[in-house]
Order: C-alpha cells, then sequence, then structure tokens
C-alpha cells in the first residue's frame, strides 16, 4: 500500500497539528507505508514516535509497539488517547481475562496502537493471539537494547526474532536514538533485518551549548549556575542519595528543585513530573530513571555532577535540552576528584569469569539445588547471604545475576516489599547531641530511636505511612529525613530492600563449571571497558572540538569544528559581556533573526550564538518562534 504525501501531511496537521515533517521523516514514513522494513536511527529529540504512529494511522488495522519502559509506554499512550486515538498499554499486573479482553477488542478493531514490554509480546498467549489481531505494522522502540554490544542490552529483546518471525508479512521498524556502527550492525542481524533501510539523522545539535567546565565546588557552580538559567533545568546524578543531597543544596539556596529517582513511588514521581513540567518546580534533580520519554521544549540547562557511563547515555541526555530548537545548553561540572571516580567505578560495572561463577554456586547453593537439579523452580534470593557467601559486593553480584539472565540461564523477578529497614549506629549518649546538632531532623531522630524496640542491635523494619502520620510530615518528608541521617552516619537506612525471586532454566552445572562462553563474556568486558575509556578521553581533554568527537563515535565524519563546545569557544576574543552590549544596541534599532545578527557581529558565529544565550537567560531580549530576536 503506498499513501501519497498528501494524506500523510494531513494527518500530521490533524493529528499532531504540525504543517510538516522534520527532516527524513516522510522519507521514513513514505517506506514503511509502502510495504518496507525500516531501521530508524534518529537522535533524542529526532521525532522517533511520530514515524511509526502517522504511518500506523495510514495503514489502518492495529500497530504493535515494543517499549522496554512502563513510564516511556504510559506517556506515549496518554499522548495519543489525549489526540482522540484508541491506543492500550499491557503495563503491570494482569489478570487473564483482562488481558484477553484487550486482545478481543484489538481483535473487533478498536485500538489502533497496543503497547507491549518486550516480555509480554514473545509470551505464549500472546503470539497465540497474534494471527487474529489485524496487525498492520510492527514497531520496535529503542531497538539498540537487543545488541549484546549496546550500552543498554536487555535479553528480553533478542527474543523478538519470535514476534518478527510471525509478523514477516506485515512491515516493520526498529528505533533507536543511540547506536555505534557496530551496534547497528548487530542490531539489523538480530532482528533480521539485514535488507532494511537504514535511515540515519547526523547527532549534530546546533543550538545546544556543549560544556565541559572544571570548578573547585560542584555545589556552588551548580547554584550559580541554575540561578542564571531560564525554562527547565535538569541535573542528573549518579545515585538517589547524590539526588536527595544536591535537592536540599539547592532548595537552601532559594532554588525551586524536586527530587527524581525509582525509589520514589510512582505516584510521588508524576507529581514531581507535573510541578516540573507546569514550571512551579522548574529544576529536576534526578537518577537517569528520568527523561525517557519527556518531550519537553524548553529545557533550556541540562547539568551533570558527574561522568556517565557511557556517551551513548551522555548524548541522550543532554538531548533532552533544547527541543524546541532554541539555544540551550549541556553542561557537566568537574572537579579534581570527578576523573579518579569515574576510573574506580570502571570496575564496578564488569563482572569477571571467576567472579560469575562463585555467585552461580553460591546462588545454587543457598537454594539447595544440587548438581542437575533446579530447572523450571522458582526461588527465592537472599542477596546478603550471596554477597557474604562469595565474598562479593552487592553491585557485582547484581552484575553476575543479570548476566545470568541475558545468557538465559535463568529469570530474575524483583519485588519491593512496603517496609524500608532501618539501624541505630550511635549510642544513646551520643543521641541527644547529635539530635540538637541536627535541629531539621531532631523529631524523627528520636522517633526512630525510641519508638522501633531492639533498632540499636540489628535492622528493622520501620513504617513509613505511620511515621508521617505521627510527625505530621509527608512520606516523602520522611523518607528524605532518613537520608540525611544516614548520609551523617547516625543510623544506616535500606530504603531499598529489596526481595528477588530467581526461576532456574536450566539445570545445576557441576562445582567449577559454568554454563557460559568464557570468551563471549571476555568480548563483552572488553566492549564495556572501551566504553569507559571514551567517556574518560571525551572529559579529559579541553582541546579538540567535542562535537566532532561525539559525531565521530557514532560513526559520522565531521567537516569542521562545531564552534558551540566549550573548546571551540576558546576561540572568541571578546567577553560576552561585550558583544551582548553590541547585540543590545543592534535590537533597539529593530527586531533581527539570529542569522542576521551573526552576519552584522565581527565576532566568530559561536561567540555571538553563546552571548545570545546569555542574554536571554539575562531577559535581555527575547526571541518568538520565529527566530526575530527583540527586546522586552
Amino acid at each position: 500500500m503506498q499513501v501519497s504525501p498528501d494524506i500523510l501531511r494531513g494527518i500530521l496537521s490533524d493529528v499532531w497539528g504540525y504543517d510538516d515533517f522534520k527532516p527524513q521523516q516522510m522519507d521514513i514514513i513514505s517506506m514503511v507505508t509502502s510495504g518496507k522494513d525500516v531501521v530508524a536511527l534518529l537522535p533524542t529529540g529526532g521525532g522517533k514516535s511520530i514515524c511509526f504512529q502517522v504511518p500506523g494511522l495510514a495503514l489502518g488495522g492495529l500497530t504493535v509497539v515494543i517499549s522496554p519502559l512502563i513510564s516511556l509506554i504510559e506517556d506515549q499512550v496518554k499522548q495519543l488517547k489525549d489526540r482522540g486515538i484508541s491506543a492500550h498499554a499491557f503495563v503491570g499486573e494482569m489478570s487473564a481475562s483482562a488481558f484477553y479482553q484487550v486482545l478481543d477488542m484489538a481483535q473487533a478493531g478498536s485500538i489502533k496502537f497496543l503497547y507491549l514490554s518486550p516480555e509480554r509480546a514473545t509470551s505464549k498467549r500472546f503470539l497465540e493471539r497474534l494471527p487474529h489481531l489485524g496487525v498492520t505494522l510492527l514497531a520496535i522502540d529503542e531497538a539498540h537494547c537487543v545488541s549484546q554490544w549496546g550500552h543498554d542490552f536487555r535479553p528480553s529483546y533478542q527474543r523478538l526474532t519470535s514476534l518478527r518471525n510471525r509478523l514477516a508479512e506485515q512491515p516493520c521498524i526498529a528505533l533507536t536514538a543511540s547506536a555505534t556502527p557496530m551496534v547497528l550492525k548487530d542490531l539489523q542481524s538480530s532482528l533480521g533485518m539485514d535488507k532494511a533501510t537504514c535511515f540515519r539523522a547526523s547527532f549534530e545539535r546546533p543550538n545546544l551549548l556543549l560544556n565541559v567546565s572544571k570548578v573547585p565546588s560542584r555545589g556552588q557552580a551548580l547554584v550559580e549556575r541554575i540561578a542564571s538559567s531560564s525554562g527547565r533545568q535538569i541535573v542528573y546524578c549518579r545515585s538517589r542519595r547524590q539526588v536527595t543531597a544536591w535537592t536540599q543544596t539547592l532548595n537552601a539556596s532559594g532554588h525551586k528543585a524536586l527530587p527524581y529517582h525509582a525509589g520514589l513511588s510512582a505516584e510521588v514521581r508524576r507529581d514531581h513530573q507535573a510541578k516540573w513540567q507546569e514550571g512551579s518546580h522548574p529544576a529536576m534533580v534526578a537518577t537517569t530513571a528520568f527523561g525517557m520519554g519527556i518531550d519537553q521544549p524548553d529545557v533550556r540547562l541540562v547539568v551533570h555532577l558527574d561522568w556517565p557511563e557511557s556517551l551513548e547515555g551522555y548524548y541522550q541526555e543532554i538531548g533532552r535540552a533544547g527541543r524546541d530548537g532554541r539555544p540551550s545548553e549541556s553542561l557537566l561540572l568537574m572537579d579534581k576528584q570527578s576523573k579518579s571516580l569515574h576510573v574506580k567505578r570502571q570496575g564496578l560495572t564488569t563482572v569477571e569469569w571467576e567472579e560469575a561463577m562463585a555467585v552461580y554456586h553460591c546462588l545454587a547453593s543457598s537454594s539447595l539445588i544440587g548438581q542437575g537439579d533446579g530447572m523450571g523452580n522458582r526461588y527465592s534470593l537472599d542477596l546478603s547471604h550471596v554477597q557474604q557467601a562469595s565474598g562479593l559486593n552487592r553491585s557485582k553480584v547484581m552484575l553476575a545475576l543479570l548476566l545470568f539472565e541475558r545468557e538465559g540461564l535463568m529469570l530474575l523477578d524483583e519485588h519491593w516489599q512496603s517496609q524500608p529497614m532501618v539501624k541505630l549506629l550511635v549510642q544513646a549518649g551520643a543521641l541527644v547531641r547529635l539530635a540538637e546538632e541536627f535541629p531539621a531532623q531532631k523529631d524523627l531522630l528520636y522517633a526512630v530511636s525510641r519508638g522501633i524496640p531492639g533498632i540499636a542491635q540489628n535492622h528493622r523494619p520501620i513504617q513509613l505511612a505511620s511515621l508521617a502520620t505521627t510527625l505530621q510530615r509527608s512520606q516523602e518528608s520522611v523518607m528524605m529525613g532518613l537520608i540525611a541521617l544516614h548520609d551523617r552516619g547516625i543510623i544506616d537506612y535500606e530504603p531499598d530492600d529489596a526481595k528477588y525471586y530467581v526461576k532456574w532454566l536450566h539445570g545445576r552445572s557441576p562445582i567449577g563449571h559454568l554454563p557460559l562462553s568464557k570468551s563471549l563474556l571476555m568480548s563483552q568486558n572488553s566492549i564495556k571497558r572501551q566504553r569507559h575509556d571514551s567517556v574518560t578521553g571525551f572529559f579529559s581533554q579541553h582541546t579538540t572540538c567535542r562535537f566532532n568527537l561525539l559525531l565521530r563515535y557514532f560513526g559520522e565524519k565531521p567537516n569542521k569544528p562545531c564552534g558551540h563546545c566549550d573548546p571551540c569557544l576558546t576561540e572568541s576574543s571578546r567577553s560576552s559581556m561585550v558583544i551582548q552590549t553590541d547585540i543590545l544596541q543592534l535590537l533597539s534599532a529593530k527586531a533581527l533573526t539570529g542569522n542576521a545578527i551573526i552576519a552584522t557581529m565581527s565576532d566568530v558565529e559561536v561567540a555571538v550564538k553563546e552571548a545570545l544565550i546569555a542574554g536571554l537567560e539575562r531577559h535581555l531580549w527575547l526571541v518568538n518562534d520565529k527566530g526575530f530576536y527583540s527586546l522586552p
């Protein structure tokens, strides 16, 4: 079926209100509607969802969308429903009757888009009904997850081959925002899309100022930078505790900041996201759990307080700034410890052969699984016991478990208990003094220490809801207070007291053996080290154009320096303040486009762009949707 460009533009206009497609979108959509397979590598903000939603409506029937994240699925389904399009998602726990009710609706033609996780899409009961659903298009989002060489590999994605084979007569579009040439090749091979047409958009972002800044104090620099920024801001941290600490730092400095991480309840995360999007709290301090599927156009600043694990992840995160095309900035703040911390973390991202074997057999022994036994059975897992028995830290144990799941040895289920755990680390004599030194959490400390028997000897469960009611505080406030007490060494707080269940998919191997390919594991570890080395090289240097380095990493061949990163900006001879003064004089006569201002000034282009961004943040001038700058 070939759909005319006019019809496709009509769908785009009627449903989304856009006049025309972004670059390459029309070519991608035309290819899909003609029945051809497509791989689309479109950087963050490039409009990936349009590339399968428009053809899905044009083709009629049911579009099946595979996505790995519940938050991303829920966001897209809500957006479609808000536009009057029937969409549904299989997320969370569902009864068999609810599951089949949705499939009955799809079979009757009353659902246009059905979103599923890769696990549900390859389940037996879904595959059995698949031939009767009238599927006309298969869309695989975040398709880089299928590659074992990627930064976000997920074993469940490799099982999508069974789904793809059953829909061989229908077009398939695989989409990703971050894939190196190696990952792209592996992606196509794994999904049986070697003959698919591949579209690649450039990773260049001309409106994004890319800045890596060495500072004596990240805290002071962060406060100052947030104070000078307009629009929304995202501050990325490595851990939940850092999120809490940096949020408190910003709020204590008079900013309105909110935390976001997976340890917060879904209700709290939704509330914080809504407040951030509406602008009442413009700064979001978050782990990388925040951002996927968030299409906020006016993010003016993305700050990293630590080096990221990969350049792929870094590119996705900075790509959340300036999606409306207006000047925006990505800023990484680094101090003298940043590099050493990154190097230290590198050893915590790989699990060696001997470590994996130790975890495997400790896991089996703790579940009393004999040689050859265990296949098909589900066992509870005490992580602390496995850590102690193997002599490895929690990170290494978790890496090993994820490796076993990835290689098909077992399935890992995670169920969060409602009760966190806490233990008092100080003697009774020091309690009063510490409470007086920490008045913000004085009532909480007394409530915990005096209200939970045996807390000084062992970890005890704590009821956040009950404690919040007693203290007349919110649960979030109580949780953040417990983390603050933990960080000061007064208590040991375990907010994520997770209990895991493992289903073995094979019989236990003999002692001294591990049913994995040693050479494959070594190769995967080598790729991870190369990825870390790329991050080290990228942030350690301050002389080579950063966008050129990113473009080469993703397989592009840049022609010239970008002119809008910190190494390029050092070429500017006049200060930004002087240039801003000249721009004010120009705009006092009439409104001008950015290009007209650049053409008028004698300074290098990058210096003028930096001055334009700075002037916007200082509210010296405004810019409208057509790109004209004018005085307020």
